[in-house]
């Protein structure tokens, strides 16, 4: 079973075609618009398999065409700083016995970096496995964003001023990281044709 939950049709699109979503080239309102997608894989179809699926079910219900070109970004690239990485493994950790020993370790916060930075957040650390993350710094620190505090009503932004938050890019150098401002070359998706309304099953 496939299940895409309440996801932005550049969210499907991005999953569908293993790209980044800030390498997604289309109209506004593909983040806007969302959808509920659940999908029984076919007998003898692994999960591996769901992009390639999502792709066909995009193309024939909503008329999807892309095509593929190089364009520059202008991102964030996360870094080990030059004093070394100081997030520990959690306790326990075995990388032999541990199923994600060869996961990128920020893929969970790093969409959290993007939303709040509003500029895509490349990995470049080429760190694998598991770490201790304390997020709660992190967190706190994106209402000290002018555009993320632009968002907040004023009950949150009286909350978040007191008292002050940590600067973010001061949270990440704590932790042994830096985000440094970057040009980068990479492949771009872009949409040549979609429709806002897909067709009937």
């Amino acid at each position: 079973m496939a299940d895409f939950g309440g996801q932005s049709l550049m969210q499907l699109i991005g999953r569908a075609y293993r790209v980044e979503f800030f390498q997604v080239a289309g109209p506004g309102w593909l983040g806007a618009v969302r959808f509920d997608i659940v999908a029984k894989l076919p007998d003898g179809a692994s999960p591996d398999q769901a992009p390639e699926m999502l792709q066909t079910m995009l193309e024939e219900r909503f008329k999807l065409a892309v095509h593929r070109e190089q364009r520059e970004f202008s991102i964030y690239a996360l870094i080990v700083g030059k004093d070394g990485l100081k997030l520990k493994r959690p306790p326990g950790y075995d990388p032999a016995a541990s199923a994600s020993a060869t996961t990128r370790p920020f893929d969970n916060f790093i969409p959290l970096l993007e939303g709040a930075l509003q500029r895509p957040v490349v990995d470049q650390t080429d760190l694998t496995g598991d770490y201790a993350f304390p997020l709660g710094d992190l967190l706190m620190s994106f209402s000290e964003i002018p555009e993320v505090r632009a968002r907040m009503d004023d009950a949150t932004r009286a909350r978040a001023e007191a008292p002050p938050s940590p600067d973010t890019f001061e949270v990440i150098k704590s932790w042994g990281l830096l985000l440094e401002p970057r040009k980068l070359t990479l492949p771009a998706l872009v949409i040549d044709h979609i429709e806002k309304t897909p067709t009937e099953n």
